[in-house]
Formats: C-alpha cells, sequence, structure tokens
C-alpha cells in the first residue's frame, strides 16, 4: 500500500506526463538511501525514495523527456561524493 505522499507525487507527476526518471543504486540500505538522497536533493534535485521488498530505490526526477533525463544523468555521475552517482540509469516509470 502506497503512503499518502507517493499518491500526491503520482498526481503532481503523471507518468503520462513525466515518463522518465534517473535511477541511483540498486537496493539500498535504508540509511543509504537517506544519505544518497539528502545530498542529491542538497544539490538541488528532486528525489524519490522507494521501499521495494527489504530495500529502497532511489530515484531522481521525473522528467518529461529522455533529454531532460540525461541532462540530469550528467551531472549526477559527474558527483564525484559516492560510487554509485557514476552507475545511475535513465529510466523509464512503470
Amino acid at each position: 500500500r502506497k503512503d499518502p505522499s507517493s499518491r500526491e507525487a503520482a498526481s503532481a507527476f503523471p507518468r503520462e506526463e513525466y515518463p522518465f526518471v534517473v535511477g541511483v543504486g540498486g537496493s539500498l540500505t535504508e540509511t543509504d538511501s537517506k544519505t544518497l538522497a539528502e545530498d542529491l536533493s542538497r544539490k538541488g534535485h528532486t528525489v524519490i525514495v522507494s521501499r521495494q521488498n527489504e530495500g529502497f530505490r532511489l530515484f531522481v526526477g521525473p522528467f518529461k523527456s529522455t533529454q531532460l533525463a540525461e541532462n540530469s544523468l550528467q551531472k549526477i555521475r559527474a558527483y564525484p561524493e559516492h560510487s554509485l552517482y557514476r552507475e545511475a540509469v535513465v529510466l523509464k516509470r512503470m
């Protein structure tokens, strides 16, 4: 079941209009997801943390086009603080 903030985000950024996100890392611990989310948020990114089974997933966005997502991806990959940033990828929202 989704929490209210997830529903609010989904209605503010409908998948049809904002079909792309940047995925950062795979399944993260709660601590890692919070650390990365705070860092990316401080850098001006919109961050989404999603619980997945026993872990957490972190996304930046969403974006209206692949070009906008790619622009953000290049910035994220250039950040030296965390090696997971270099593995970030553009994903189509499901």
